[in-house]
């Protein structure tokens, strides 16, 4: 309630005319949506994306421990590009592993 407070007075504050961009937050409460309505909107938003989340990759995961060759390419994707384990991963490194994203568009249809 502390954020949707302070966004309420970012609102209040904000000049008519400013370009700012607003944020979900703040169109929701602008909107005319109460305090209380807009805490369980976000609360569903997330938990929603952390489903969703959660199932797709247990999905992927079973499809890759159903292929173990399909594993085993991917893992000398991940070997070759992001490194040895330990190794960080950075954006460039995922922007590079191709199988990666086949197997995850894959996973999805």
């Amino acid at each position: 309630m502390r954020h949707i407070k302070r966004t309420m007075e970012k609102i209040d504050n904000r000049l008519a005319d400013s370009e700012e961009v607003s944020t979900i937050l703040e169109e929701f409460l602008a909107g005319g949506m109460t305090p209380e309505d807009t805490v369980v909107m976000v609360i569903d938003m997330l938990m929603a994306g952390i489903d969703t989340t959660s199932h797709s990759t247990s999905f992927l995961l079973y499809l890759l421990a159903k292929n173990p060759d399909k594993q085993e390419k991917l893992r000398e994707e991940i070997l070759q590009v992001v490194g040895p384990r330990g190794s960080p991963v950075t954006a460039s490194a995922v922007n590079e592993l191709r199988y990666l994203k086949a197997c995850v568009k894959e996973s999805l249809r």
